[in-house]
Protein backbone atom coordinates (compact mmCIF):
# COMPACT_ATOMS: atom_id res chain seq x y z
CA UNK A 1 0.00 0.00 0.00
CA UNK A 2 1.56 3.47 -1.15
CA UNK A 3 1.03 6.78 0.83
CA UNK A 4 0.05 10.01 -1.13
CA UNK A 5 3.57 10.58 -0.21
CA UNK A 6 4.88 8.09 -2.33
CA UNK A 7 2.52 8.55 -5.06
CA UNK A 8 3.09 12.02 -5.28
CA UNK A 9 6.94 11.74 -5.55
CA UNK A 10 6.15 8.84 -8.46
CA UNK A 11 3.50 10.45 -10.53
CA UNK A 12 2.74 14.06 -9.43
CA UNK A 13 4.57 16.70 -12.00
CA UNK A 14 7.26 18.53 -10.04
CA UNK A 15 5.61 21.17 -7.84
CA UNK A 16 2.46 19.44 -7.27
CA UNK A 17 1.19 17.26 -4.56
CA UNK A 18 -1.17 14.22 -4.65
CA UNK A 19 -4.68 14.42 -2.99
CA UNK A 20 -6.10 11.31 -3.23
CA UNK A 21 -6.46 8.60 -6.31
CA UNK A 22 -9.23 7.41 -8.61
CA UNK A 23 -9.36 3.99 -9.56
CA UNK A 24 -11.62 2.72 -12.76
CA UNK A 25 -12.63 -0.95 -13.54
CA UNK A 26 -13.63 -2.21 -16.98
CA UNK A 27 -14.52 -5.73 -17.17
CA UNK A 28 -15.23 -7.29 -20.80
CA UNK A 29 -17.10 -10.75 -20.89
CA UNK A 30 -15.88 -12.88 -24.28
CA UNK A 31 -18.37 -14.90 -25.45
CA UNK A 32 -18.10 -16.54 -29.00
CA UNK A 33 -19.70 -19.60 -31.12
CA UNK A 34 -16.14 -20.06 -31.85
CA UNK A 35 -14.88 -20.07 -28.12
CA UNK A 36 -17.53 -22.66 -26.93
CA UNK A 37 -16.96 -24.58 -30.10
CA UNK A 38 -13.09 -25.22 -29.29
CA UNK A 39 -13.84 -25.84 -25.20
CA UNK A 40 -16.16 -28.26 -26.37
CA UNK A 41 -13.99 -30.31 -28.65
CA UNK A 42 -10.84 -30.07 -26.51
CA UNK A 43 -12.31 -30.57 -22.76
CA UNK A 44 -8.64 -30.94 -21.44
CA UNK A 45 -7.40 -27.91 -22.88
CA UNK A 46 -8.88 -25.85 -20.22
CA UNK A 47 -10.85 -23.33 -22.34
CA UNK A 48 -13.36 -21.52 -20.88
CA UNK A 49 -16.66 -21.20 -22.63
CA UNK A 50 -17.01 -18.11 -21.71
CA UNK A 51 -13.76 -15.53 -20.92
CA UNK A 52 -13.89 -12.38 -18.81
CA UNK A 53 -11.50 -9.80 -19.02
CA UNK A 54 -10.64 -7.25 -16.32
CA UNK A 55 -8.42 -4.01 -16.43
CA UNK A 56 -7.68 -2.02 -13.44
CA UNK A 57 -6.38 1.38 -13.82
CA UNK A 58 -5.54 3.80 -11.13
CA UNK A 59 -5.09 7.82 -11.48
CA UNK A 60 -3.56 9.99 -8.73
CA UNK A 61 -5.21 12.94 -8.10
CA UNK A 62 -2.74 15.87 -8.14
CA UNK A 63 -2.90 19.85 -7.21
CA UNK A 64 -0.65 22.40 -7.69
CA UNK A 65 1.73 23.21 -4.58
CA UNK A 66 1.40 26.52 -3.50
CA UNK A 67 4.93 27.32 -2.04
CA UNK A 68 3.40 31.62 -1.43
CA UNK A 69 0.89 30.07 0.91
CA UNK A 70 2.58 27.95 2.57
CA UNK A 71 5.28 30.35 3.33
CA UNK A 72 8.13 28.02 1.64
CA UNK A 73 9.34 30.35 -1.04
CA UNK A 74 11.92 32.26 0.60
CA UNK A 75 11.13 35.30 -1.48
CA UNK A 76 12.78 38.21 0.15
CA UNK A 77 11.22 40.95 2.54
CA UNK A 78 10.51 43.44 0.14
CA UNK A 79 9.63 40.93 -2.83
CA UNK A 80 6.33 39.74 -3.09
CA UNK A 81 5.63 35.61 -4.08
CA UNK A 82 3.52 34.72 -6.94
CA UNK A 83 2.14 31.52 -7.16
CA UNK A 84 2.39 29.87 -11.32
CA UNK A 85 1.61 26.15 -12.36
CA UNK A 86 4.26 23.77 -10.49
CA UNK A 87 6.72 26.91 -9.14
CA UNK A 88 6.31 30.50 -7.93
CA UNK A 89 8.11 33.50 -8.92
CA UNK A 90 9.30 36.27 -6.49
CA UNK A 91 9.70 39.73 -7.74
CA UNK A 92 11.10 43.02 -6.21
CA UNK A 93 8.02 45.13 -5.30
CA UNK A 94 8.10 48.88 -6.79
CA UNK A 95 10.92 50.59 -5.82
CA UNK A 96 13.21 47.96 -5.13
CA UNK A 97 15.48 46.08 -8.00
CA UNK A 98 17.02 42.47 -7.72
CA UNK A 99 16.38 38.98 -7.82
CA UNK A 100 13.26 38.61 -5.45
CA UNK A 101 15.07 35.81 -3.73
CA UNK A 102 18.48 37.04 -2.19
CA UNK A 103 18.16 40.73 -2.66
CA UNK A 104 15.98 43.56 -3.48
CA UNK A 105 17.70 46.96 -3.25
CA UNK A 106 16.11 50.18 -2.74
CA UNK A 107 15.88 52.28 -6.08
CA UNK A 108 17.40 55.73 -5.26
CA UNK A 109 14.78 58.09 -7.29
CA UNK A 110 16.37 61.03 -6.22
CA UNK A 111 20.06 60.18 -7.10
CA UNK A 112 18.84 58.38 -10.47
CA UNK A 113 16.64 62.00 -11.51
CA UNK A 114 13.88 59.40 -11.78
CA UNK A 115 11.43 61.15 -9.15
CA UNK A 116 8.74 63.68 -10.01
CA UNK A 117 9.66 66.57 -7.50
CA UNK A 118 8.41 70.10 -8.98
CA UNK A 119 10.96 73.24 -8.87
CA UNK A 120 11.43 74.84 -5.30
CA UNK A 121 11.11 71.00 -3.67
CA UNK A 122 14.20 68.87 -2.54
CA UNK A 123 13.64 65.49 -3.41
CA UNK A 124 14.25 62.94 0.04
CA UNK A 125 14.72 58.85 -0.69
CA UNK A 126 13.56 56.20 1.45
CA UNK A 127 13.11 52.80 1.15
CA UNK A 128 10.73 51.79 -1.60
CA UNK A 129 10.22 55.33 -2.52
CA UNK A 130 10.92 59.42 -1.96
CA UNK A 131 9.32 62.18 -0.66
CA UNK A 132 9.30 65.90 -2.50
CA UNK A 133 9.98 68.22 0.41
CA UNK A 134 9.03 72.32 0.08
CA UNK A 135 12.10 74.30 1.12
CA UNK A 136 12.86 75.16 4.34
CA UNK A 137 11.03 72.15 5.57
Amino acid sequence: YETLQDLERRRCPFGHVAVGTTEWRCTVQLSSSATQAAAAAVPEAGLAQQATHTRSTEQVLCKDNDECAAGVAGCHDNADCVNTPGTFECTCRHGFYGDGKSSCEDVDECAEGSHYCGDGTTCRNHNGGYACLCHGD
